[in-house]
């Protein structure tokens, strides 16, 4: 009999250990797998190095590009440029600040803009201000902004804006606006 016990004993403990073995493979696969993924992600492995993809390996370059905007001779604040490219097709914007400079913004902030010619338009719109305890869900639509700039320059085809920039040298534009 008590070879019996042993056997069943044994019997019992090794699948114990079988499954305990199973569980910790299981368990040790998945931070196995978990470990290579995330190294590999961390280090880029996985999309083609320093986080970049085909499309950002294969974009022109950009060059800082800067400048000034006034309307009748005093800085333009929280106007939207707007340079469109004519021969590589990609835009770049950028929005002024009290003194009426703005950077331009072509992948990212501020980066600057391809070398190329480039039509522009500068525009600025006012919101009307919402009366106290407005709700857009309950009342009508507030009036829609209105353009505080020519319309002229909002648009590439009349604002005879243009400017070109370089890849060497400075980039830098005034574009002086005339409300007559």
């Amino acid at each position: 009999m008590i070879i019996c016990h042993r056997s069943r004993l044994v019997k019992i403990t090794a699948i114990s250990l079988l499954l305990y073995g199973v569980f910790l493979m299981t368990l040790f696969r998945k931070m196995a797998t978990s470990f290579v993924l995330l190294i590999g992600f961390s280090s880029g492995c996985f999309w083609g190095g320093n986080g970049e993809d085909q499309w950002t390996r294969q974009r022109p370059p950009v060059y800082p590009t800067k400048g000034i905007v006034t309307l009748d001779g005093q800085p333009l604040e929280k106007a939207v440029v707007i340079f469109r490219s004519q021969e590589k097709g990609v835009a770049a914007t950028g929005v002024t600040d009290a003194n009426g400079t703005f950077k331009l913004t072509s992948y990212k902030a501020d980066d600057g803009a391809v070398a190329d010619h480039f039509l522009v338009a500068v525009s600025k719109h006012e919101a009307p201000e919402p009366p106290s305890g407005y709700n857009s869900d309950t009342m009508p639509p507030l009036p829609p902004a209105k353009l505080v700039t020519p319309a002229k320059y909002a648009e590439f085809s009349t604002s005879g804006l243009e400017a070109t920039v370089v890849e060497k040298g400075e980039n830098t534009f005034e574009f002086r606006l005339e409300s007559k």
